[in-house]
């Protein structure tokens, strides 16, 4: 009499390695840097990455089963396709090795950085279910309270840890290491903590400390960008989250929220109006050094990473007047540039296709009932 065969049943401890791999990725990136190495800031992140993701996939790897489909997001054929692009752009690179390993000074645009944050995106769209993506935001969420702490207190003057770097022109920069990447890192999660705010459950305490000390914090950064982009992603989150359809019951809580930011913001007003022009004439310049470097390598770029080499060569006389003869950028200051400047027309369209299927897909996930209000967040 034959036995009929029957899949191994499921392993809870494999899913929970998956799990907190990914909330080591969460919060032991943006919390990780020493002075100890010489990338202080960067090394330290890209280290945690890899022990995160090593974890998480070592717990994929343990709970698949036979007929479950490895590939099932609608990004993964994009993300693939740019994956692919930065290989080849690498491979074609005016300096490979440069274009492989990234600069990793405060910040990583090299091909191995960037598979990590691919390999984080691929195991995080197989988190178990929604308990465990709710804990793996959770954990995002409790890291930049701690970011954002640290933040003010070197706003306020105070600098606890003596690992520190200086501040650069007295703007925070936390356990990130730039001011523009603090700011971008505060705003990518600042709806998130408003979300959590307004909700009810465990979160909510996450919501209620984060808004003050994220504000507090972006304020900190003196980023115009990353002021602007929280405002409009909590707008965003406040027109496709579903509250004013649902109730308007947190409407009183949402513009207090919106003032308390703008209340914030205000005593930056000065250094709002400080003089900009040789940091814009230096970013227009900085635009066109990457639109000709395009267009001296339209089809595969100069290679990840290399951004920098390519300004330090090519930079035009009225960047120099405007920003001194030793400076130089080490990005595009525009995602779109970048990319095509580095990676060509190949990055360039893989990277369009992975926007527009980003935005398919959250647009099909805030239908999903149940979903609307986390996934607008």
């Amino acid at each position: 009499m034959s036995k009929s065969l029957r899949p191994p049943p499921e392993a809870p401890w494999a899913a929970g390695l998956l799990t907190a791999g990914l909330c080591l990725v969460a919060a032991g990136a943006p919390l990780a840097w020493t002075r100890l190495v010489v990338a202080e800031y960067t090394l330290p992140k890209l280290l945690a990455l890899c022990l995160g993701l090593l974890c998480a996939a070592a717990g994929l790897l343990l709970s698949l089963r036979p007929g479950r489909p490895l590939f099932r997001s609608r990004l993964d054929l994009p993300a693939l396709a740019c994956l692919l692009a930065l290989g080849a752009s690498a491979f074609a690179s005016q300096d490979p090795l440069l274009s492989l390993l990234g600069q990793y000074n405060n910040y990583a645009y090299g091909l191995w950085a960037l598979a990590l944050y691919a390999a984080a995106y691929f195991l995080s769209a197989r988190a178990p279910g929604p308990a465990q993506r709710r804990l793996i935001l959770d954990f995002a969420l409790g890291a930049a309270l701690a970011v954002s702490a640290y933040a003010v207190l070197q706003a306020a003057g105070l600098e606890p840890f003596t690992l520190s770097a200086e501040l650069p022109t007295g703007r925070s920069v936390s356990t990130i290491g730039s001011p523009v990447h603090l700011g971008e890192y505060l705003a990518l999660l600042f709806p998130l903590a408003l979300q959590r705010a307004l909700s009810a459950g465990a979160g909510r305490l996450l919501g209620m400390l984060g808004l003050p000390l994220m504000s507090l914090a972006l304020w900190s950064t003196v980023s115009r960008g990353a002021w602007l982009a929280a405002l409009a992603g909590t707008a965003f989150y406040w027109a496709f989250s579903g509250r004013p359809r649902q109730s308007l019951s947190g409407l009183p809580r949402m513009l207090a929220a919106l003032l308390l930011l703008a209340l914030l913001l205000l005593p930056a007003s000065r250094i709002i109006s400080r003089s900009a022009s040789a940091s814009d004439i230096g970013r227009i310049e900085t635009w066109k050094t990457a639109w000709a470097s395009f267009a001296g390598s339209p089809w595969l770029g100069s290679g990840p990473d290399t951004f920098c080499e390519i300004h330090r060569k090519n930079r035009g006389d009225a960047f120099i007047r405007a920003m001194g003869p030793t400076a130089h950028s080490g990005d595009a200051h525009n995602d779109l540039l970048q990319v095509l400047s580095t990676t060509g027309l190949a990055g360039g369209l893989a990277y369009l296709w992975l926007l527009a299927a980003l935005a398919l897909e959250a647009a099909r996930v805030m239908r999903v009932p149940g979903r609307q209000d986390e996934a607008a967040a």
